[in-house]
């Protein structure tokens, strides 16, 4: 959907601002794991859960900052609390 992409340099990125997120939130794992507690990662997760569920449910329209914000977190978030679940840190 074009309204939830978004443009750069003129051009439309083919991929919603949520999932562009993910992806931008990738290399960010490597530095998070070490520096963010599990509750802020908690937060962040809620946070994403919260954004898209509520739009999903049609109580809103989400921006596309919104999502993207909300992308960019959640990747590292899941990935760093995986990592001290399955290390037992």
């Amino acid at each position: 959907m074009a309204s939830r992409s978004l443009i750069v340099r003129g051009r439309q990125i083919p991929l919603c601002a949520r999932c562009f997120g993910l992806l931008l939130g990738l290399p960010i794992t490597l530095l998070w794991a070490f520096l963010i507690p599990p509750w802020v990662c908690w937060c962040i997760i809620a946070t994403f859960i919260l954004d898209g569920g509520t739009q999903i449910m049609q109580w809103r329209e989400s921006k596309n900052w919104l999502r993207l914000v909300t992308g960019i977190g959640f990747f590292p978030s899941v990935l760093t609390l995986a990592w001290r679940i399955l290390n037992g840190a």
